[in-house]
């Protein structure tokens, strides 16, 4: 008899595993903040974003609140339209928020052209959708539903403008680098 309960008792562990779903590095649950994903994307913190072409001086800021709710390249000055955060929508799908405004979303404009990057009100558009390809430097090149993977998040010229344009290795605006810049804590 004692020798029974022994074998259960060893065999326990294995038998919780069995029955245990097991969450490997891509899964997650939903509304879970987890630590960090494959990408090194922790949704509980705040990220500067810069890129290979303008180099690190010059970070992606929102533009909300003043005539247009766009998006540029800009000088760093350390203020909270540098900041984004990353909301993790499934395996590789991410909402893009600003710090300032948590209300808007970083996304395309309904257009013909499928390139002209905004801030919209946050709702279930798919220019809202955005998916991270890492690339062989260690910055990662970002695309979205409506635009398609074939167009990436871009920087023209020396202008500062941010637009979608066609994939290409070595087009360096389209090499974004996250910086993590802080905790996300809330009011």
């Amino acid at each position: 008899m004692v020798s029974q309960w022994f074998a259960v008792l060893m065999l326990l562990p294995f038998l919780q595993l069995a029955f245990t779903r097991v969450i490997g590095l891509n899964e997650h649950f939903d509304g879970e903040d987890v630590k960090e994903d494959r990408f090194g994307i922790a949704t509980s913190y705040v990220y500067r974003l810069t890129n290979k072409y303008l180099g690190p001086d010059l970070t992606f800021v929102s533009i909300v609140g003043y005539m247009e709710d766009g998006v540029k390249m800009d000088s760093i000055h350390d203020y909270g339209t540098e900041y984004w955060r990353f909301i993790r929508l499934g395996d590789n799908k991410y909402r893009i928020l600003n710090f300032v405004d948590d209300s808007t979303a970083l996304d395309i404009h309904n257009d013909k052209m499928r390139n002209k990057v905004h801030m919209s009100k946050i709702g279930d558009f798919s220019g809202q959708y955005w998916h991270l390809t890492h690339l062989k430097d260690g910055s990662f090149r970002l695309s979205n539903d409506f635009s398609g993977r074939n167009m990436a998040l871009d920087v023209v010229g020396r202008t500062h403008n941010l637009t979608m344009s066609t994939t290409a290795v070595d087009y360096l605006g389209q090499h974004w680098i996250f910086t993590k810049a802080g905790k996300y804590l809330k009011d």
